[in-house]
């Protein structure tokens, strides 16, 4: 498996002028930490939907299906890079939208604290090609890396997503 970024590091702010509420967040490894150990005391694993379908469902009425799962413990924060995630297990169908190019960015939705915009609980995330946050790596490249085992070289790593729009 490979490392999938999920949050970047340091203060971000949405890209999308359709998420009205939040930013600037702060993501540090604080932050990281007690995000981290708030997933793990949790338990359950959370999920990757598609296009926040999960906090869409509700509303639209549509089935919101799974396109993977991760665990607490596949989680980490890495300096310079932010959240990952490590080895999502992505269901067979998500894993052939990857593939072919068909969905290239992730974005979470979290809770943060609406003083300072520290990051506090990571709720899901989405595969989705309109990321709400740009810069972040595409999960396409993040499988390339790992297939050919390409170091990342560039410490700006500026190539795509992350959104919170849906923060609570």
């Amino acid at each position: 498996g490979f490392n999938v970024q999920i949050m970047p590091d340091g203060k971000f702010e949405p890209f999308s002028k359709l998420i009205k509420q939040g930013g600037p967040w702060l993501l540090d490894e604080i932050a990281a930490k007690a995000v981290i150990d708030e997933f793990n005391a949790r338990k359950n694993d959370l999920v990757f939907d598609y296009e926040h379908q999960t906090q869409l469902s509700e509303k639209n009425g549509m089935p919101a299906p799974a396109a993977g799962w991760f665990g607490g413990d596949q989680v980490e924060y890495v300096e310079g890079k932010g959240l990952l995630v490590n080895s999502v297990r992505w269901t067979p169908r998500a894993q052939a939208h990857i593939n072919g190019d068909e969905y290239r960015y992730v974005s979470a939705v979290f809770a943060y604290d609406k003083k300072t915009g520290d990051v506090q609980q990571l709720f899901c995330a989405a595969l989705t090609n309109d990321p709400g946050l740009h810069g972040m790596d595409s999960v396409q490249m993040a499988a390339l890396t790992a297939r050919f085992s390409i170091a990342d070289t560039d410490p700006a790593h500026n190539t795509v997503d992350n959104p919170s729009e849906k923060t609570m």
